[in-house]
């Protein structure tokens, strides 16, 4: 049999309620903290870039460079045909066989 008087439930779920709403806070708090870390680390992680040439794929190893004193993006390198062969051709230290 139930002791508890309606009064006593009431403020015994209250409380229970108090403590769940700061339990909630502090969890929602701390996936804010790690969000926030996980987008930096997402940010410093330099995307794989992959380029194809003669059905042979490369992986770009910097993010960009200079070629004969213009700046390439490594994203950018698979529509520069011209530069994604001469980069081969010479063997630069630019590409790694995948």
């Amino acid at each position: 049999m139930d002791t508890e008087t309606p009064e006593q439930k009431i403020a015994r779920l209250e409380a229970e309620n108090a403590q769940l709403k700061q339990d909630n806070a502090t969890a929602e708090e701390a996936i804010g903290d790690l969000s926030e870390k996980l987008s930096n680390a997402e940010a410093a992680t330099p995307t794989l870039v992959v380029v194809t040439h003669d059905k042979t794929q490369y992986q770009v190893l910097a993010q960009q460079f200079n070629y004969e004193g213009t700046e390439v993006k490594a994203k950018d390198l698979q529509k520069n045909k011209e530069v994604l062969a001469a980069l081969v051709k010479t063997g630069s230290g630019l590409l790694r066989k995948v």
